[in-house]
């Protein structure tokens, strides 16, 4: 357990996180061990506590993400393999099965992924806190399923997403010449507006 920050760094070695900065309270337990070649988890519980994840166009705040999973990460191979591995947040919740990542020369991902989530918050994380959106998605997912593979020598994926109550939102046009503070007194101008269903 500790401050992810601080994890960062150990993580390093078998999680690619350059141009990451994340932070948070982390509490694990499981077992790990850990060499050169091979790095194996044994199956594992994670609890990351008010994470905040910025990398490239991605700008993540959950306040608990749950993770059980079990794998391992071949270093020659650059394979990470992961047991079944469940991930619980507001936005998304999802189970992987028969996961395979190649990070090598020929990168591949092979396993199932069955997930649900929440449009608007999914949609959350890629708008940078810094700047106002003008635009947001909003909606649920739900019974959605990714599936991965090799049919021959060509890797295939396909996907059944289903959404629900799909809205695209635009934030209204501030009136020429208001404020900021004159337009947040109105409550119309802070209503989003729904563009289409």
């Amino acid at each position: 357990s500790g401050d992810l920050a601080t994890w960062q760094p150990r993580l390093q070695p078998i999680i690619p996180l350059a141009g990451w900065r994340l932070a948070g309270g982390v509490d694990a337990n499981g077992s790990l061990r850990f060499s050169t070649q091979e790095t194996e988890l044994a199956q594992a519980a994670i609890q990351l506590n008010q994470l905040k994840a910025r990398g490239p166009n991605v700008f993540i705040d959950e306040p608990i993400v749950k993770v059980e999973t079990a794998g391992a990460w071949n270093q020659p191979k650059a394979t990470l393999t992961l047991g079944s591995t469940t991930l619980q947040a507001s936005a998304i919740a999802l189970r992987a099965d028969g996961v395979r990542v190649v990070m090598g020369s020929e990168p591949s991902l092979v396993g199932t992924i069955d997930f649900r989530g929440d449009v608007g918050r999914l949609s959350g994380w890629l708008g940078s806190p810094d700047q106002p959106r003008t635009s947001a998605l909003a909606g649920s997912m739900e019974e959605s399923r990714i599936e991965m593979g090799y049919r021959g020598q060509t890797l295939v994926a396909s996907w059944n997403v289903s959404v629900d109550n799909l809205t695209y939102l635009v934030a209204p046009a501030r009136p020429a010449g208001a404020t900021a503070s004159l337009a947040s007194t109105s409550a119309a101008a802070n209503a989003w507006q729904s563009v289409w269903q």
